[in-house]
């Protein structure tokens, strides 16, 4: 009866099997190899089942027919056989790439390889972590096959022209950044259907970004005015002039100092930029001595720049955060007026009858000195991103994506003090009896450079991306793990730059 019933038992079991096969459920002819690739074995999304013999597993490897064998451990002079890999992931992409579409498979075995790697072919299949002394079977879970690179490179970019990679038992890993505002990034996916499978992507800290330091020295100062002729000489009492001063797209200019002469004595010219208080000296009177010029007024200073705001900008290069804003340039102060000038005769003084009869001129205005550079804005703190994706399609299966810290802002730096306006000119002298010329102005001082905006904050991303369509939602296929955000760099009167941001997906503009 014991026997009865267990032969009916095992008749309903296979029948109930051969059900379930019929339905599509498993094939009959299921294997413990099957079994160690499943997450890999099976069609996607309405491909074409892959060839067993092609998919390694963990009681047996692929065929040596199959595709591109690679091992970090192999010669320099490899031909991509299972006898003799390639040693670079560079090199059996570039031998997958000839193949014909269904024979660009690359199995790499359990190792780490240092090299930056683009992947531009479509339907190129990579199966990591394999057991090359073990017949290229799959390798315990905790021997991987690791690709890496320099600090601030990308290690691995992939270029597709619309057709799909697929990617399998591989871990990822970016450096940490090293150059200020660097990034960490392990993957970017251009144009492609992307499938990862059994994978780990992994990006370092980002770079806090840089602050420069303020400024040492105060802009140029002014050019102090020149002197006035004196009384009762041959340059026929001539005011002084002032050279001008070039602060970059600005001018600032004393005014001339006036003239004497032997009845009249002139006044001086106002000083440039012109403002309410450089004006001219009066030349002497009748009963009235001469003026000195009015002094420049103090340039304006320059406007702070704004801290930075935004996502930045992600392309197959990385990313890019947003810079704080430089502040203005100060303007220069304006140039001293020119003093007035005096008579070459005043009531029974006058000038020796045989030689020149004039007045003393005026001192010229002394040049104000040059506004003050801009404070440069604080630089982008670097981000941290596993993937980034531009209009690609991604899938996964038991796929870790790991970000790190994402850099602070840095600190916008003070604007530069504006230069120290020159003293006029000296009025020219005279002899007793006679009024010397008057001294030309004081020049304004220049206007402080605008404080530099500070910089924006790094983000910590499992998945950058952009364009069409959105990636899954993680628990599709996914786990992530983040860091913390960079914060926006120090500005000046509040003009902070903003904080990054911590997220699993984050969308960034065309």
């Amino acid at each position: 009866m014991r026997r009865f019933h267990w032969a009916s038992g095992a008749l309903a079991l296979m029948s109930l099997a051969a059900g379930l096969q019929a339905l599509g459920c498993f094939p009959l002819d299921y294997t413990e190899r099957d079994h160690g690739v499943t997450p890999g074995s099976g069609s996607a999304g309405g491909e074409a089942p892959r060839e067993p013999r092609c998919v390694p597993g963990l009681q047996e490897g692929p065929d040596a027919s199959c595709g591109i064998f690679v091992s970090v451990e192999a010669g320099p002079r490899g031909d991509g056989s299972k006898e003799r890999p390639f040693n670079t992931l560079a090199a059996a992409i570039d031998a997958a790439a000839g193949r014909e579409p269904d024979q660009r498979r690359i199995y790499a075995c359990v190792g780490t390889f240092m090299e930056k790697v683009v992947l531009s072919a479509d339907g190129i299949e990579v199966y990591g972590s394999l057991a090359c002394d073990q017949e290229w079977r799959l390798a315990e879970e905790d021997r991987r096959t690791t690709l890496g690179a320099g600090p601030d490179e990308i290690p691995l970019t992939i270029v597709g022209g619309g057709g799909s990679t697929r990617l399998e038992g591989l871990e990822v890993v970016a450096r940490p950044a090293a150059r200020p505002g660097g990034s960490s990034i392990a993957v970017v996916a251009e144009k492609v259907k992307l499938e990862l499978v059994r994978c780990t992507l992994q990006a370092g800290d980002a770079k806090h970004g840089e602050s420069s330091d303020n400024y040492e020295m105060d802009a140029q100062p002014g050019r102090v005015g020149g002197d006035g002729a004196p009384a009762c000489s041959a340059l026929s009492g001539a005011g002084g002039i002032s050279d001008p001063l070039e602060c970059d797209e600005d001018v600032t200019v004393g005014g001339i100092g006036g003239q004497g002469a032997p009845a009249t004595a002139g006044q001086g010219n106002p000083g440039s930029p012109e403002g309410a208080t450089n004006t001219g000296g009066i030349g002497q009177r009748a009963a009235a001595f001469c003026s000195v010029g009015g002094p420049g007024g103090r340039g304006q200073d320059g406007a702070p720049g704004e801290g930075g705001v935004g996502l930045g900008q992600i392309t197959r290069s990385g990313y890019k955060g947003v810079d704080g804003a430089n502040g203005a340039r100060g303007r220069p102060g304006e140039g001293g007026g020119g003093g007035g000038a005096s008579r070459g005769r005043f009531e029974a003084a006058r000038c020796p009858a045989m030689g020149p009869t004039s007045g003393a001129g005026g001192g010229a205005g002394g040049t104000g000195g040059c506004g003050g550079l801009g404070g440069r804005g604080g630089q982008a703190g670097g981000s941290s991103i596993a993937l980034i994706s531009l209009a690609s399609e991604l899938r996964f299966q038991e796929v870790t994506l790991v970000a790190g810290k994402g850099g602070n802002g840095g600190a916008g730096q003070h604007g530069q003090i504006g230069g120290a306006g020159a003293e006029g000119g000296k009025g020219g002298d005279a002899p007793d009896g006679l009024q010397d010329g008057c001294a030309g102005g004081m020049g304004g001082h220049g206007g402080a450079g605008g404080d530099g905006g500070g910089g924006t904050g790094g983000h910590s991303l499992a998945i950058a991306f952009k364009g069409m369509p959105v990636p899954p939602s993680e628990g599709q296929g996914f786990t992530a793990e983040l860091g913390e955000p960079g914060a926006g760099g120090p500005g000046f009167q509040g003009r902070d730059g903003a904080t990054g941001n911590r997220a699993i997906a984050l969308g960034f503009d065309e």
